[in-house]
């Protein structure tokens, strides 16, 4: 930045660019700028520039992280969701480092038991969940009960998902792991 600074300075005293160079050697030993950046320099603060800093860009040119990938992408994983991104690499003929990008980044997707899920649910799924939820019931669900009532079962109830041992807890499943 300082050899920068310098180098605008002497070319507002209309220095040719070989001299500032020559001064900058002298100055800076080795850690001056080389020759063609000088001259870069010298040519930009003639045409007018006046910041010092490096224009902002990205590290890196993205070309393959484009709203056309990203969307396909998007299609793609709600088709099958247990699609990985190595397969995705190969059917959008992109790195597999640039799917991570679009379906951690830009789609928000997390694996979850071998699937992709949306890594934030929305006011609607979440709805959608608890009304799921609710009808999940498996000790309550209509082919259970006549499941019981045929095989003449004694029903013993206990509160939904509590956090105690059921009954048949202790007695039966000893039972059924000790047969398997």
């Amino acid at each position: 930045m300082e050899q920068r600074i310098v180098i605008k300075f002497l070319i507002g005293e209309n220095v040719p660019s070989a001299e500032i160079h020559h001064r900058l050697q002298q100055q800076y030993g080795e850690e001056c700028l080389s020759w063609t950046h000088v001259f870069e320099w010298c040519k930009c603060f003639r045409e007018g520039r006046e910041r010092m800093e490096n224009e902002p860009h990205d590290p890196w040119p993205r070309t393959s992280v484009t709203k056309p990938n990203i969307d396909r992408t998007d299609a793609l994983i709600r088709e099958n969701r247990r699609i990985t991104i190595k397969e995705l690499g190969a059917m959008l003929s992109i790195s597999v480092g640039s799917v991570e990008d679009i379906v951690k980044y830009h789609l928000h997707y997390r694996k979850v038991n071998a699937r992709w899920v949306p890594r934030t649910l929305t006011d609607v799924n979440k709805m959608v969940r608890m009304q799921a939820a609710k009808k999940a019931c498996p000790h309550m669900a209509k082919t259970t009960m006549e499941t019981l009532q045929k095989s003449k079962w004694n029903l013993l109830t206990h509160p939904p998902y509590s956090p105690d041992l059921a009954p048949s807890d202790f007695y039966l499943f000893g039972r059924l792991k000790s047969d398997l």
